[in-house]
């Protein structure tokens, strides 16, 4: 089934406008045009968008590792934590940002950015910036 997924989803980064609605419907928010088409561009460097069919096996990867092993190492990490989520991300959705930090990681610091899609850093650089240097700069060396 995740071989189809994925076969299934190749041709959605292969053309400039398939990619860029792709883009946005994960971004969650409104994405300046300018940004989809700088991401675009390096998609497409070197003939990237081709090679899209190798790129997308994450989401067999996901699928092949989306259980509990991970879970289980992130929650036994003793060291800070810090989940950055943007609120308005379709992609992970906010219920999976309080899953990890209700249910996998109780001590880490959530962060959300509001009116914030899954691009956290593209879409609103300086809140993001700011909320990781925080977390960073609170840590006790």
């Amino acid at each position: 089934m995740a071989a189809s997924v994925a076969s299934a989803h190749t041709i959605d980064f292969t053309s400039q406008r398939t990619f860029s609605r792709q883009v946005l419907a994960a971004h969650g928010t409104a994405l300046d045009a300018r940004d989809v088409d700088a991401m675009w561009q390096l998609n497409a460097r070197q003939d990237g968008h081709l090679l899209a069919w190798k790129i997308i096996r994450y989401l067999d990867e996901r699928d092949r590792f989306q259980n509990p092993r991970w879970l289980r190492a992130l929650s036994r990490y003793e060291g800070p934590v810090h989940i950055c989520w943007g609120e308005a991300d379709a992609v992970a959705p906010v219920a999976v940002a309080k899953y990890l930090n209700q249910q996998v990681c109780p001590d880490a610091t959530l962060t959300m950015l509001p009116d914030v899609g899954h691009f956290c850093e593209t879409q609103a650089p300086e809140a993001w910036s700011e909320a990781v240097l925080g977390f960073y700069s609170g840590i006790e060396r």
